[in-house]
């Protein structure tokens, strides 16, 4: 085989069936071997000098530099590298577990990082030489060892990864379910599920002590993520409406969004990014908003306003900040502005149960705002409450219904309704409100992937069920 997206699922299958053997990755003259015992991972084995056991006990501070002249000596004396480093090292045999672990680590590691090699299974418990066997968990050591080839920069960044559309690998559902990936891979890799442009998702996910970027790239590295190309599909090809009208929705959530952001959320950077910061995401974007990309004559007009109006932000957005003596004058007025902000909402509200009463108060004038029709109030008074109140999932789910009704906060409805599904442990009013959305801006793969999830659990509900008929009729 030669296809580095099958690695995972090759290993994951040797621990399924309980096999004992040597799996060997080669590629030119660097053959790395994982050798596994009844399903688990016993150690490593490499020819290249930064793997060999002896030169990474020496990084660990296990072994002196001068020590590995022996090590080589007893090796061409037919000695394996467990027993040679053994025989120099002496019977403390924990540090030299510790190096075999981070052996494992570092070979997979590499073998993650390789886009293209031939790798084999030699079954057998006879070609298993050495003494000891860490039993090493697969599911485990994977992710370690894509983390690691990640926070390493091992693995290049595919050609558009970060700039494209993304989607979870179908095939790999199963392999999913062994991984034991931290909160913020499953997010992203649910989300993915749907095809979804990588700068759209990358905003949403919380990672602690890595970037957005490096959590994409590690399921990327796993098989998890795979890239989904943009092509041009004949006419009345459902698919090629559904890209269209995500894209209309991201710009439109894009424009609601940016008439109150800061120079710096506009950017997505850090208020203290230096000039190369500044640079990267500018042309990050351009990458993706610029106009001259939008030219074609099957662009609509109205799209292609969209995208002008989001690059005027961006672009105004660059120019302030990319001048020393212009980015100052804006922080200075910023400042100026939240301080009055700050003092406003301090003369407004009080701590405790007086401001919980006026967030209720406000919800509740919302709640009436939206049943007399009048969806733009309705929009005003339940954002301060979810902005107040985020984890509410009633105040999240009451303003993406409010949003539904206003054709530039479809985007915004949609994460607002996403996210009242994500809190509610009974989230059929959220899930009926999504489905009618997507009905509405016209995806209805996903308002029927979503029907399909909801009759699965409560098939009697009688408004899914009128939803899926109406559909069907179609």
């Amino acid at each position: 085989m030669s296809n580095r997206s099958k690695l995972p699922e090759v290993l994951l299958n040797l621990e399924a069936k309980k096999q004992s053997g040597v799996f060997r990755a080669r590629k030119a003259n660097a053959p790395r071997q994982l050798i596994f015992k009844d399903g688990a991972i016993a150690f490593a084995e490499s020819n290249q000098p930064d793997e060999h056991l002896a030169h990474i006990m020496v990084s660990m501070g296990f072994l002196k530099q001068s020590d590995l002249r022996e090590v080589v000596s007893l090796m061409k004396q037919g000695k394996n590298s467990e027993e040679a480093v053994f025989s120099v090292h002496g019977s403390d045999s924990e540090s030299i577990n510790k190096g075999i672990y981070e052996q494992v680590i570092v070979v997979l590691s590499s073998l993650l990082s390789w886009s293209d090699f031939d790798m084999r299974f030699f079954p057998g418990e006879n070609l298993i030489k050495n003494r000891t066997n860490m039993a090493l968990n697969v599911p485990q050591m994977l992710v370690f060892s894509a983390r690691r080839a990640v926070s390493k920069r091992l693995i290049a960044v595919p050609r558009g990864f970060l700039d494209g559309t993304i989607t979870a690998n179908k095939g790999c559902a199963e392999l999913r379910m062994k991984l034991p990936l931290d909160d913020a891979e499953s997010y992203a890799y649910v989300r993915a599920h749907d095809k979804i442009s990588a700068k759209e998702l990358l905003p949403l996910i919380s990672a602690d002590g890595s970037t957005p970027e490096d959590v994409l790239l590690r399921l990327y590295a796993l098989g998890l993520l795979e890239q989904d190309t943009f092509q041009e599909a004949p006419a009345g090809d459902d698919s090629e409406s559904d890209v269209a009208d995500e894209f209309r929705m991201l710009v439109e959530d894009m424009l609601v969004r940016f008439e109150n952001a800061s120079l710096y959320e506009i950017l997505s950077i850090k208020k203290d990014a230096d000039i190369n910061e500044i640079q990267a995401a500018y042309h990050d974007l351009a990458k993706q908003f610029h106009p001259d990309r939008f030219q074609s004559n099957n662009v609509p007009d109205s799209i292609r306003s969209q995208v002008e109006e989001v690059f005027t932000y961006i672009n105004k957005a660059y120019m302030t900040l990319k001048d020393p003596d212009l980015r100052a004058g804006y922080d200075r007025e910023r400042l100026k502005k939240g301080d009055k902000v700050v003092a406003a909402i301090k003369s407004k509200t009080s701590a405790g149960a007086e401001e919980e009463k006026m967030i209720k108060a406000i919800f509740r004038q919302g709640q009436k705002s939206l049943d007399q029709g009048d969806f733009e109030k309705a929009v005003k008074e339940l954002k301060s409450c979810a902005h107040l109140r985020p984890e509410n999932a009633s105040y999240n789910y009451y303003l993406g219904l409010a949003e539904s009704e206003i054709p530039g906060l479809y985007k915004s409805a949609e994460q607002h309704l996403l996210k009242a599904i994500e809190m509610e442990s009974i989230p059929v009013d959220s899930q009926i409100a999504l489905v009618k959305l997507y009905l509405k801006v016209g995806l209805p793969r996903k308002a029927s992937g979503l029907l399909e999830e909801l009759l699965n659990w409560d098939p009697g509900n009688p408004e899914a069920t009128s939803l899926l008929e109406r559909m069907n009729q179609v």
